[in-house]
């Protein structure tokens, strides 16, 4: 399976898991011939979401760490937004920065991790990357 695939599969299912969270007197969903239940599903998900899961170690932080981190630099690269499981369980989108990195002016030992939205730092353990978005209706891939 690619992580396309994966990705792509794992929002169908959370979408199917949020139709049944969402009647509660769902407890059970017939797709097909299928039937699906709550327990089963979370399963499924989360059996895909390990197969795309990486330690956070080889995560790609941008050129900061082994090269340029002045941005007008014409080798620099910037640090990609990933999806990001922190030590607690939850999920966030968030990319390393290298101002709370060893020689950054916020280093104080922390985390160097960021959540994309409220630039609070975090602290991952596995790292996924972002699923492209699916193609617009008459963008279909042939």
């Amino acid at each position: 399976m690619t992580s396309e695939t994966i990705a792509r599969t794992i929002r169908q299912l959370t979408a199917i898991q949020q139709r049944i969270q969402d009647e509660p007197s769902l407890d059970v969903l017939i797709a097909g011939d299928q039937a699906m239940d709550v327990l089963a599903l979370d399963c499924a998900i989360q059996a895909l979401e390990a197969q795309q899961w990486r330690d956070i170690t080889e995560a790609p932080k941008g050129t900061w760490l082994n090269g340029p981190n002045d941005t007008r630099h014409p080798d620099y690269v910037e640090p990609p937004k990933l999806w990001l499981l922190l030590k607690d369980g939850q999920r966030c989108v968030g990319y390393a920065d290298a101002y709370y990195a060893e020689g950054g002016g916020g280093f104080d030992g922390g985390p160097y991790w960021v959540e994309q939205f409220s630039g609070e730092r975090v602290t991952p353990v596995k790292w996924a990357a972002i699923p492209a978005p699916p193609l617009s209706e008459d963008r279909v891939e042939k």
